[in-house]
């Protein structure tokens, strides 16, 4: 589209606009003037727009004055962008579309399809997406046409941001999908980072962190590696990093994003970004509850929100600085925030922070007694909340009604297409027919044969048109048909998946009944056994009699009934953990999950005076937290347990990461098994022959295999008696496809 502004560097023009501005006093022909009040448009469109609509003006006059199409194509589609630069949708969408026409009849497919797209853009951001939608159908059909791959992936990369704001994440994925494969192709990492951001919208939408958090991590790698690589768009990208690791509770990577963020805003002077990432900061330490760093972040950012008149960011703000006040309960200056927060969120007409704001002024009142004052403001929040919930069912069913439309008139374009290849294979077939009567008049005096062959030919094209017409047609059918088969199967198969997830639960509440009710009757017993054996016990001391032999039948009882006890115990534990759903599923930490156990484990490390040694990555897995702390647990608990009587502990902790998986090894310096045992020690009740001290139950690694198996993977050892062992955990990173999935 821009084609013509590679003509200035053969007038000498470095790029400023006073050398610019030679050039153009120096021309005497009208079109390289036309050329150059483009460029210098272009120059002053971010930094004076007065001066830049100066100039488009002068080009478009001109152009219209020497009737040159294409440079008052180019200069209409200046103006249609500056006047959307100024808000000016209306002058906007007139330019654009008076240049996109004027493109079509040069032609230029390039630029007409570059015209559409920025009108379906602007359409977009005003809501109009059914129009939206048919301006980028329209531009992806001529860009395709002309074969301008640069241009046909924006698009694509556009209709992915425009289905992502109709919430229809499956196409704008699609569309975005789309985009990326030519644009790799092509080279474009300019126009790659943009859709890889679209992408990353998408998928955190979803609440798909971890795709997101790949696509926003790979936009920023490829921004860096420009060469001209801009700040504000690195900071960019480390903010929406930095609030996707929030969104996955990961505080201190969300801190480290948001501080490099923050300090490329500083770099490039850009104060609105300082304020966002100020901002962020400040969230990020309110909920590690550094509460006195936050406070100073938050009144920061919102002084310069206030400065800068950006009202959206200092309500949040404000919201962000009333929570914090009252969760250290100091209501009379969470009231201070909580006002204009109120005050603010009406203003903005925001449904989500006037919902808030209620419920800030009843847990104010609340808190300082104001009972008359909380109850009001109570029923104020009710009624906002039902009133949020009946708007946000509202907008949904709408979204839905334009996601089926919206996808009618997916199937729409596709048939329209096919019709369109139906109508240019007739054009062919009737352009052959014609050239076949030429040739025939040429020919008739000389041959009723070749008349013969010929028709026999244009017989068999009819006859390819119609086996054509008839397979388009089956294949239209056919794809109805699947459709109606695939929505039957889909809702088939939710019921069967909920009538055996019920199944499940059923079945597994009675199989951990039964294992409590048979530990409890087993106890039984044993407690009357414990019990008549202190009796006997009792009345052997009275009777006086020395006989150390009873004495240590006495004991050897009351031993196995206590080892009995605590045999019931682990077994009842064991079939807990085979039998309920434990917890969910969810990003863990493998940093956090050692921190808990060595808290756990604190009272038996200082007693053995074990060290432990950990060099761990910053990891997150898709596991149950729960159980991965069991299962560290138990093998850091027997790397203290089994040591050698004249060696302290010393324990070392690794994480390898695969690449669908992690190896996590917990190596010591204890006493080792032996290699014809070391199969034998994950099964129920095995234990090794080993002193009294020592005793357990057998059931602390079989619990621990369990668990590796619960998370799709497995657990070895290797170790030489006398010189420790290793054990070695292996691990999926996503064990789960739905992370809301229970485990198992």
């Amino acid at each position: 589209m821009w084609g013509l502004l590679l003509i200035i560097p053969l007038f000498g023009l470095s790029g400023p606009a006073d050398s610019l501005l030679q050039v153009l006093n120096r021309s005497t022909r009208d079109t390289n003037r036309i050329v150059i009040l483009h460029a210098l448009t272009d120059h002053y469109k971010k930094s004076d727009q007065d001066t830049a609509f100066h100039y488009a003006w002068q080009a478009h006059q001109l152009s219209k004055d020497l009737n040159w199409p294409r440079g008052e194509a180019e200069s209409l589609y200046q103006l249609g962008m500056l006047y959307r630069d100024q808000g000016d949708s209306d002058r906007a969408r007139k330019y654009l579309q008076e240049s996109a026409n004027l493109f079509g009849r040069i032609p230029d497919p390039a630029g007409q399809a570059t015209s559409l797209r920025k009108l379906a853009f602007i359409y977009s951001s005003d809501g109009d997406y059914p129009t939206a939608t048919q301006f980028y159908q329209e531009a992806l059909a001529i860009a395709r046409k002309g074969n301008e791959k640069e241009v046909i992936a924006k698009i694509l990369s556009g209709m992915s941001g425009l289905y992502r704001l109709q919430g229809e994440y499956d196409l704008a994925v699609n569309y975005g999908l789309q985009a990326m494969e030519i644009q790799e192709e092509l080279g474009d990492q300019e126009g790659l980072t943009y859709t890889l951001d679209r992408l990353g919208v998408v998928y955190k939408l979803q609440e798909d962190y971890g795709k997101a958090l790949t696509f926003y991590q790979r936009a920023l790698k490829l921004r860096q590696s420009s060469p001209e690589k801009r700040l504000s768009d690195l900071a960019y990208s480390s903010m929406v990093i930095g609030e996707t690791y929030m969104e996955m509770d990961s505080l201190e990577s969300a801190k480290m994003a948001h501080r490099q963020a923050l300090t490329w805003y500083e770099q490039d002077g850009d104060e609105s970004g300082i304020a966002y990432s100020t901002y962020h900061l400040g969230e990020v330490t309110r909920q590690q509850e550094r509460r006195t760093e936050a406070k100073a972040l938050l009144t920061n950012a919102r002084k310069l929100f206030q400065k800068l008149d950006i009202p959206r960011g200092e309500v949040n703000t404000l919201y962000s600085l009333t929570a914090l006040m009252l969760d250290q309960e100091s209501y009379q200056e969470a009231s201070l925030y909580a006002e204009p927060f109120y005050l603010l969120s009406e203003q903005l007409g925001s449904r989500n922070h006037r919902t808030n704001a209620r419920y800030f002024r009843y847990l104010i009142a609340k808190g300082t007694h104001k009972w008359k004052e909380a109850l009001e403001m109570h029923e104020e929040y009710l009624l906002a909340k039902d009133s949020l919930w009946n708007e946000d069912n509202g907008a949904e069913i709408a979204r839905l009604e334009a996601g089926y439309s919206l996808r009618q008139k997916d199937q729409e374009n596709i048939h329209l297409r096919l019709e369109k290849e139906l109508a240019e294979t007739g054009l062919i077939i009737q352009r052959q027919r014609t050239f076949a009567l030429i040739g025939l008049l040429f020919l008739i005096l000389t041959t009723v044969v070749l008349l013969v062959s010929v028709v026999r030919k244009e017989k068999g094209n009819i006859k390819l048109l119609e086996k054509k017409n008839i397979e388009i047609e089956a294949q239209r059918e056919a794809l109805i048909a699947a459709e109606a088969g695939l929505k039957a199967i889909n809702v088939n198969l939710e019921e069967i998946v909920g009538v055996r997830t019920e199944e499940l639960y059923r079945s597994n509440e009675k199989l951990e009944q039964y294992a409590y009710l048979a530990s409890h009757d087993l106890k039984q017993p044993l407690r009357t056994i414990s019990a008549f054996t202190q009796l006997l016990d009792r009345e052997w001391q009275k009777l006086g009699i020395e006989n150390s032999r009873m004495e240590e039948y006495i004991q050897y009882i009351s031993g196995g009934v206590k080892y009995m006890n605590l045999l019931i115990d682990n077994i009842l534990k064991s079939s807990r953990y085979a039998f309920s759903d434990g917890n969910k599923f969810q990003q863990v930490n493998i940093l956090d999950i050692l921190t808990q156990v060595k808290s756990n484990l604190k009272r038996q490390i200082l007693a053995s005076g074990a060290q432990i040694h950990a060099d761990l990555p910053d990891l997150h897995i898709m596991a149950v937290r729960v159980k991965m702390e069991q299962l560290l647990q138990n093998l850091l608990n027997n790397a203290i347990k089994f040591r050698r009587p004249d060696h302290l502990p010393e324990i070392y902790i690794t994480v390898e990461e695969k690449d669908d998986a992690i190896v996590l090894t917990v190596r010591d310096n204890g006493v080792g098994i032996p290699k014809d045992s070391q199969e034998s020690i994950f099964q129920m009740f095995r234990q090794l022959d080993r002193s009294p001290d020592l005793a357990g139950v057998g059931l602390g690694l079989t619990i621990c295999r369990k668990i590796a198996e619960q998370h799709g993977g497995s657990i070895t050892v290797e170790s030489n008696e006398g010189r420790g062992a290793a054990f070695s955990v292996t691990l999926l990173k996503n064990p789960v496809e739905n992370s809301n999935q229970a485990a198992a």
